[in-house]
């Protein structure tokens, strides 16, 4: 258990990591919470509204829990409960397959540790 203490600590901020997106996407989804909205327009013609901060968390969602990609499947699916209990379970599976991830991450960086240790040990006796 010792050699595995660190992939087993990253498998668990992993976790963690996608079950608190999947709580703050769900806030974000109930209450709109990015209110400020930036208004473009191009020479072209074309205008909208766009909103940074919600790019940049969604950008942050996907560099912290890269397996919330299986969250496509839930498009579109409206507002009803049964449709929140499936992209729940979704967000579930994307926060087990993160905390996964996490863990084969964490396996080659303790390998390196436990060698570089074991050198640094046998050298200094």
């Amino acid at each position: 258990m010792g050699k595995y203490k660190l992939p087993f600590t990253l498998a668990i901020i992993g976790f963690a990591i996608g079950i608190t997106l999947c709580a703050a996407w769900f806030y974000i989804d109930s209450h709109d919470v990015f209110t400020k909205r930036v208004y473009w327009s191009s020479p072209n013609g074309t205008s909208g509204f766009d909103t940074p901060a919600y790019d940049h968390f969604e950008t942050l969602t996907f560099v912290l829990c890269p397996p919330s990609v299986i969250l496509i499947a839930t498009m579109d699916f409206g507002d009803s409960p049964s449709a929140k209990a499936f992209t729940a379970a979704f967000w579930f599976a994307a926060a087990f397959l993160n905390g996964l991830l996490y863990f084969l991450l964490g396996l080659p960086i303790a390998f390196c540790w436990n060698r570089w240790q074991a050198r640094h040990t046998s050298q200094s006796t």
